[in-house]
């Protein structure tokens, strides 16, 4: 199972099963974590800012990744270090 399905999985889960009341609210809470982590799993490209600065960007915190880039990235793939994003460059 890929992350994209196990994200659908669980969303449709907490859907049939009505996951949002009160007395469910801990596995709800539980769920959606669980689910923003797998989406963190998806490689997201890189942002260039539209400033002159020329800033690179992470595309779901939006933090400067200027002094994160490094040669250990020959693969094109690395995290976010402030929220954990894959990236792709």
């Amino acid at each position: 199972m890929k992350e994209t399905e196990a994200i659908c999985r669980i969303y449709e889960h907490m859907g049939i099963h009505k996951l949002r009341e009160p007395q469910s609210i801990k596995i709800s809470e539980a769920l959606d974590m669980a689910a923003s982590a797998l989406t963190k799993q998806i490689p997201k490209y890189i942002q260039s800012s539209d400033d002159e600065d020329d800033e690179i960007l992470c595309p779901s915190c939006s933090k400067d990744l200027m002094g994160c880039v490094d040669a250990d990235y020959a693969d094109g793939i690395c995290y976010c270090p402030y929220c954990g994003q894959k990236l792709q460059w």
